[in-house]
């Protein structure tokens, strides 16, 4: 019994051997495929590299609809860049200074205009906190007016501001708080 229990064995191990072999490269080679055109494209952030379909069935499903999935993202990232140049086109031609500022102040875009405005580069605002550059009888009522807003409304303020030169000047101020909290 132990002779025929171990030929039964060794006979099951090998059609097991065989059938995973014959039957293992037609399901592990589009999976590995896929797995490797995923890794290539977030090594790369390429979404225009497509997986090639070598098989029908689900996995063959599967590469259609992962393949499908990259077009989309390729063309919302398209859409984005294409938004986000008009923005920055807008923001550089306004007549308008054009400060964004970070919570706690810190201004991480200055638009042309302000130079032109406030005499000061881009360059020179940059990483400032613009709180610096208001008048300090101001801030404080600048500060509770932003801490006050509610986000996405726009609130409308008046307040000097230091020009590059070390005068005040009067500034009109709309601004959008983006945040829930200040």
């Amino acid at each position: 019994y132990g002779f025929i229990a171990l030929g039964a064995m060794v006979g099951s191990l090998l059609v097991g051997f065989f059938l995973s072999r014959r039957l293992g490269a037609p399901i592990s080679r589009p999976v590995l495929a896929l797995a490797a055109t995923a890794r290539t494209i977030a090594e790369r952030s390429d979404y225009s590299v497509r997986a090639q379909k070598l098989t029908g069935g689900e996995l063959g499903l599967l590469t259609d609809t992962f393949n499908q999935m990259l077009r989309e993202i390729q063309q919302r990232e398209s859409a984005l860049r294409q938004s986000e140049e008009r923005m920055r086109t807008l923001l550089e031609n306004s007549s308008d200074a054009i400060l964004l500022i970070r919570r706690g102040g810190l201004i991480f875009y200055a638009s042309r205009a302000t130079e032109r405005i406030l005499g000061y580069r881009s360059e020179e605002v940059l990483g400032h906190n613009a709180y610096d550059f208001i008048h300090p009888e101001d801030r404080e009522r600048v500060r509770q007016a932003r801490e006050n807003s509610q986000p996405g409304v726009p609130m409308l303020l008046e307040f000097r501001v230091r020009h590059q030169d070390g005068t005040w000047r009067h500034l009109e101020s709309v601004g959008v708080n983006r945040y829930a909290d200040p």
